[in-house]
């Protein structure tokens, strides 16, 4: 499952820029597997909060991809490490952004 998990991580990074659907997929797929404390810490271990952070920053007006990467940062939020990555990361002020644009 963690080289599958990094794979999808991996994919949501390089290609979140180019494409709002590859973002979509991604996030939701994040969102789903940190429903699981296993998978949830694979995900974080992958780049994960870092990588959802930038699809916030890059998509922040597009709603479909802000709604599904904001549940993804609420399922990661349950890792400690997750929540220090995401506030190191000025995922507040990321958060604010997308919430204020939609």
């Amino acid at each position: 499952v963690n080289g599958a998990i990094g794979t999808i991580i991996e994919t949501l990074t390089l290609f979140s820029e180019a494409s709002a659907d590859v973002t979509l997929d991604g996030c939701g797929l994040v969102w789903h597997l940190c429903m699981s404390d296993g998978d949830r810490r694979a995900v974080v271990e992958s780049g994960g909060a870092e990588s959802v952070l930038n699809c916030c920053r890059v998509h922040t007006e597009n709603g479909k991809v802000s709604t599904l990467a904001m549940w993804a940062l609420k399922a990661l939020s349950f890792d400690t490490v997750a929540k220090k990555i995401i506030r190191g990361k000025d995922g507040m002020s990321i958060i604010f952004e997308v919430m204020n644009k939609n």
